[in-house]
């Protein structure tokens, strides 16, 4: 192939512009999804029901936001790295100035933007996965607070709290 500097341009440059298009296409599905899930949750009684049940649900619910989030970013370094190593092969072989080809690499900062705008709705979604545990919880601290001081007991709410912990007396 180094014989040949053509062929060997129309294989790299075919690659860089694969892998740009291969990117910028999988970052926009990926967003489309999380917007789905963000939508599902926030529309269907049943999901947010779901997620609330458990513990368990809501954490493997955030978790099945966050592999994806960290794949999505681990992915867009390898694609930095591999569209600046064809960039640099393109390079060697001089065959066409590099204003021909160097707008298809991968920057860091076009990387950041494009996973942000695909992950921003899976980050909505964590966010709001974990306000809704946080607000369940006030609800349950609430009425316990309330039965507590309607039952005229003295002694504090002590459900979700460990035995551990010291009550006033």
């Amino acid at each position: 192939m180094q014989d040949d500097p053509a062929k060997a341009f129309d294989l790299l440059y075919g690659a860089l512009r694969e892998y740009e298009a291969t990117f910028v296409d999988a970052s926009l599905k990926a967003c489309g999804f999380f917007l789905l899930a963000l939508g599902w949750v926030l529309t269907s009684d049943k999901a947010r029901e779901f997620v609330t049940e458990s513990d368990i649900n809501r954490r493997l619910a955030i978790f099945g936001l966050l592999l994806p989030s960290i794949a999505a970013i681990v992915m867009a370094t390898r694609v930095i790295r591999f569209t600046r190593h064809l960039h640099r092969e393109l390079d060697a072989l001089q065959h066409f100035p590099q204003s021909y080809y160097q707008y298809r690499v991968i920057t860091p900062s076009f990387a950041a933007a494009v996973i942000g705008v695909a992950i921003s709705p899976c980050i909505v979604l964590i966010i709001f996965l974990i306000a809704m545990d946080t607000k369940k919880a006030e609800k349950v601290a609430k009425h316990e607070c309330i039965t507590v001081v309607q039952s005229g007991t003295q002694r504090a709410p002590t459900q979700g709290i460990p035995s551990t912990w010291p009550l006033r007396n």
